[in-house]
């Protein structure tokens, strides 16, 4: 069974006896010091790198570049860059750029694969 976050939780407070259940004692530990809502609304994905909390590919790329400057990602967890030189990547960077359907960009991209 799939469990939901609000089903771990009754009359406001965590359900301790399925959590024990479901998690390793350290994650319990971890679970139960969260404190629960007061307020009843759906749980909703957020992107929490941009104001409006909606993904976008530029905000996930600029993420994994920042994670990666910082030293928190290392080379061999990204993908490989299309880019293999500074010319290229101004190529690359002007078609992203283009005022043209995405499709078309696409397919510009695909034929140079």
């Amino acid at each position: 069974m799939r469990w939901r976050v609000s089903q771990l939780i009754r009359d406001g407070a965590w359900r301790e006896d399925v959590i024990k259940e479901l998690f390793a004692e350290d994650d319990v530990k971890q679970i139960l010091a969260i404190p629960s809502s007061k307020f009843h609304v759906r749980d909703k994905l957020v992107w929490h790198h941009i104001k409006s909390g909606i993904y976008i590919t530029s905000s996930g790329y600029k993420s994994a570049r920042e994670l990666k400057k910082n030293g928190e990602l290392r080379s061999n967890q990204m993908g490989e860059c299309s880019s293999r030189n500074e010319d290229e990547g101004e190529l690359w960077r002007n078609l992203w750029g283009l005022r043209i359907p995405p499709r078309v960009r696409n397919f510009i991209w695909r034929c140079t694969q």
